[in-house]
Order: C-alpha cells, then sequence, then structure tokens
C-alpha cells in the first residue's frame, strides 16, 4: 500500500517537474528569443522551478506522514495479533493527522536551532581567531587549528544530532499511538529513553548506516541511469527520472523505518512498564 501511494506521488511529482522543466528548456532554446526576453523568462523560470520543487516536496512529505501514521498503527496492531485493513488504519489516524504535524515541525525546529547554535559558536571561534591574528604576521598554525576546529565542531554536530534523534525517537510514535499532544509526546519519548540512550543511539545508527546503505546503492544505480538519458539529449526526461525514482525509493524505505520504531518503541514499554502481559492478554482475547 505505502509503495503504491508513494508511486503516485512520485508520478505527480515527476510529472510537476518535467513540466516546468519542459517550458522552461523550449523557451531558452527558441533562437528567435532576444537576450533580455531570455534572461526575463529564465529568472520567471527559475522561481517556477523553485516553487515547483517545493509544491512535490510538501506533497511528498505529506504522503509520508500520512503513510508513518497509519502503518505505525498497522506495526502496533500486528503485534497485538490485530489485522487492520487501510480504511481502518486511516479512520484511526485522521484525527492525529494535525498533531503529528506538529510535532514533526517541533521536531525539525530543535533540530535547527541545535545546529544553529552550534554553528554560530564556531563562527564565533574562527572571527575570535582571525581578530587577534589582525594586527600580526599570519600564522600557519592557526589555519591548522581552524581546520581541525572545523573537525571538531562537525562531530560535535553529528553527536548532537544522533543525540537529539535517541531523545527524540518516540515522539512521532506517541503522538500516534497514545494519542498525546506534540510538546506531551516530547516528554513522553524523553520518559522512555531515559536509562536507555545509548541503546537508543545505537539501534538508531544501526538503521541508518542500513537505509543509507541501501539507498546509496539504488541512488547510483539511478545517477547512472539519469546520466545515460541526460547524455542522450533528454534533460528533461532525465529530471523525470531523477524526481520518480528518488521518490519510489523513500516508499521503499518509509515501511521499513516506521516498523523498526514502533518495535523500538514496543520493546522500550516493555522493558519500562511491563505491558507483555498486556499484549499476551490481548493476542489471547483475539
Amino acid at each position: 500500500f505505502s509503495l503504491a501511494v508513494m508511486a503516485l506521488v512520485a508520478v505527480l511529482s515527476a510529472l510537476i517537474e518535467y513540466l516546468a522543466g519542459t517550458s522552461l528548456t523550449a523557451f531558452l532554446s527558441d533562437p528567435t528569443a532576444s537576450i533580455e526576453d531570455q534572461l526575463t523568462y529564465a529568472a520567471s523560470g527559475i522561481s517556477s522551478t523553485i516553487l515547483t520543487s517545493v509544491t512535490s516536496t510538501a506533497l511528498s512529505s505529506i504522503a509520508s506522514m500520512v503513510l508513518m501514521g497509519m502503518l505505525g498503527l498497522t506495526v502496533w496492531d500486528a503485534v497485538l495479533g490485530r489485522q487492520t485493513s487501510v480504511a481502518d488504519a486511516w479512520n484511526r489516524f485522521k484525527g492525529r493527522l494535525l498533531p503529528l504535524l506538529g510535532a514533526t515541525i517541533l521536531v525539525s525546529l530543535s533540530y535547527a536551532v541545535a545546529i544553529g547554535l552550534l554553528a554560530g559558536l564556531y563562527i564565533l571561534l574562527v572571527g575570535f581567531l582571525f581578530f587577534n591574528s589582525v594586527n600580526s604576521v599570519p600564522d600557519p598554525g592557526m589555519f591548522v587549528g581552524v581546520f581541525f576546529l572545523a573537525i571538531l565542531m562537525l562531530a560535535a554536530v553529528v553527536f548532537v544530532v544522533f543525540g537529539m534523534m535517541a531523545k527524540m525517537a518516540y515522539v512521532t510514535t506517541t503522538v500516534v499511538l497514545e494519542g498525546l499532544s506534540p510538546f506531551a509526546a516530547f516528554s513522553r519519548s524523553w520518559k522512555l529513553t531515559q536509562g536507555a540512550f545509548w541503546r537508543t543511539f545505537g539501534r538508531l545508527l544501526l538503521m541508518t548506516v542500513l537505509v543509507m546503505t541501501i539507498t546509496g546503492i539504488l541512488g547510483t544505480l539511478t545517477g547512472v541511469l539519469t546520466g545515460v538519458v541526460a547524455a542522450l539529449g533528454s534533460l528533461t526526461s532525465a529530471l523525470f527520472l531523477s524526481v520518480f525514482v528518488s521518490t519510489l525509493l523513500e516508499g521503499l524505505v518509509l515501511p521499513i523505518n516506521v516498523a523498526y520504531q514502533t518495535l523500538m518503541y514496543v520493546d522500550e514499554r516493555i522493558r519500562k512498564e511491563n505491558i507483555a502481559p498486556q499484549i499476551a492478554a490481548e493476542a489471547a482475547r483475539l
């Protein structure tokens, strides 16, 4: 089901990009157009391309969010021994769409603020080093220091991002499965990961590496195929293919991610809240 939905989204997104690219390419290749007309239309075309990219990204994000919620409910029901239809999953999820959207925005803002603060700190430190060397002879050691500082800051960003991923691992899951508000879900996720940070961190890191490996291999093959299509002279067809396949890959990976995180959530609740007897009782009742 998720692959079918993302395939539809992939076709729509790729079609939007294809039409925008075709229109721009056709005009820029018009030999009768003046330089001024080409520049004007190029600016308009770039704006249109940005707009279509934002539209296709928004479409893909909304579809992913809906599928994430419905798949989470389906996996949770499977743990309880229940079978869930698409219609039932949608009816139970649709009331959680806006809270899930709010939680997703808050999570994204949290990452943005944390990375922004680290980037600001790096700029201040580099600025301090250069400010102190303005009236002195340039020291090669200073540039080496800036380089290693950049490496340390990059490592800090990676650690902070994965650390936040671990602490916020169950925000969206609890919004959907427990009916919590976005802020309550942050508190709930923090509680579930308390004392389990490194376990959660390691699991997420493992899944990230696995997903990146799979998408990297498939992405490379797609890039080669797209390059061949572009070399044959059809840039718009190459764009269509690139957008279609990348969106379709998201549809392939999404169920794996959602199932993995839902099972992580179940495992943490079993460890901390001993819900295994409730799960067994529910399964026996069915």
